[in-house]
């Protein structure tokens, strides 16, 4: 395993992806996954919105946009934050098995007239749980170090209080305490919010 660079510090938004996957291992070695490109979507918007993420990046360095999509915030370019965390080998994905209709539809683009619970019964790929590798873990404790201990605390709740939820909770929340993320929602109803 190549050393980690000691001038090491959080400047730009792979970063932040980084210690999110990170952030509540203070029990354990090994980090919680987080399972599926949706939640893990919720996840950095709820860390703009509540954990002012925002205050640690690099002058000139621009956060993902979210913008208001088909399952809530939504910006494609947090797809290729994983992909080149995966490229680079500082975060693996791997498939869970478990069902998450949500994860496929938005995935899979097939919003048009679909019914997601209807999709949890039929066959279609699970979504992936998006873990560090172990240089990984290396690399984004050590980013975490660098954080201010309140920007650090933030992050950590966020992790601790959001990704375990079911899917479906965790877009109910973000739904209704940010309405305006998800003006363009073609699952309300499905949620129970319409």
């Amino acid at each position: 395993m190549p050393p980690v660079n000691p001038d090491l510090r959080v400047e730009n938004r792979i970063d932040i992806v980084l210690v999110l996957l990170r952030a509540g291992a203070e029990c354990g070695p090994e980090p919680e996954p987080v399972v599926g490109i949706t939640r893990l979507m919720k996840l950095l918007f709820l860390l703009e919105k509540e954990a002012s993420i925002t205050q640690v990046l690099a002058s000139g360095e621009r956060y993902f946009d979210f913008q208001p999509y088909d399952m809530g915030p939504f910006d494609a370019d947090v797809y290729d934050a994983i992909e080149f965390l995966e490229d680079v080998k500082l975060v693996k994905a791997t498939p869970t098995g478990r069902s998450a209709a949500e994860d496929a539809v938005e995935r899979s683009r097939l919003l048009a007239d679909v019914d997601a619970d209807a999709l949890a019964q039929s066959e279609y790929t699970p979504p992936e749980a998006f873990r560090l590798t172990a240089t990984g873990v290396d690399v984004a404790r050590k980013l975490l170090e660098t954080l201010p201990a309140e920007v650090r605390a933030s992050l950590e709740r966020v992790k601790r209080d959001y990704n375990p939820m079911p899917l479906r909770d965790l877009l109910r929340y973000v739904y209704r305490r940010y309405p305006d993320a998800a003006s363009y929602s073609r699952i309300r109803a499905q949620l129970g919010l319409e």
